[in-house]
């Protein structure tokens, strides 16, 4: 798998592990239990999240502070007892997936269960059908970027 930046592209190599900013899509799991369960993976070797595609730039702000938060109390043995976490600190990786289209789009994110900002339907909306994939793909990408 490539990461393609402006300047770079970059091979990435290990193991991957999918985080959901938004929330699993398949299960009624509490948000705790969630990272829980990305914690025990990156605990057994995992290299690096690549997140599911998000486009509430906010709420995923609060969810890699959730994810670097979380972590479980341990203890050092000397002179004294110390306490401290270990949180997950792989890279994330932000998921973005630009659309061919607005009624892709839509069909996606439903699928994928992700959080719509009322801004973003606001600003796709009076424009849709004269959206082509660039424009579309431009717009998302300038989104992420700007925030």
């Amino acid at each position: 798998m490539c990461l393609i930046t402006p300047f770079k592209v970059y091979k990435l190599t290990g193991r991957e592990l999918t985080g959901y900013p938004d929330g699993h899509p398949d299960h009624d799991v509490d948000e705790e239990a969630e990272l829980e369960h990305l914690k025990a993976k990156v605990d057994a070797g995992a290299d690096y999240i690549i997140t599911q595609l998000f486009y509430d730039v906010d709420g995923f702000l609060d969810w890699v502070k959730r994810v670097r938060a979380k972590g479980e109390m341990s203890y050092l043995c000397g002179t004294r007892i110390n306490m401290f976490l270990i949180g997950i600190n792989v890279p994330i990786i932000p998921g973005i997936m630009p659309m061919q289209s607005y009624a892709s789009f839509l069909r996606v994110t439903k699928l994928c269960g992700t959080r719509i900002p009322p801004q973003i339907i606001a600003d796709l909306e009076p424009i849709k059908a004269s959206l082509s994939p660039v424009v579309l793909a431009r717009y998302l990408t300038r989104l992420h970027i700007a925030r």
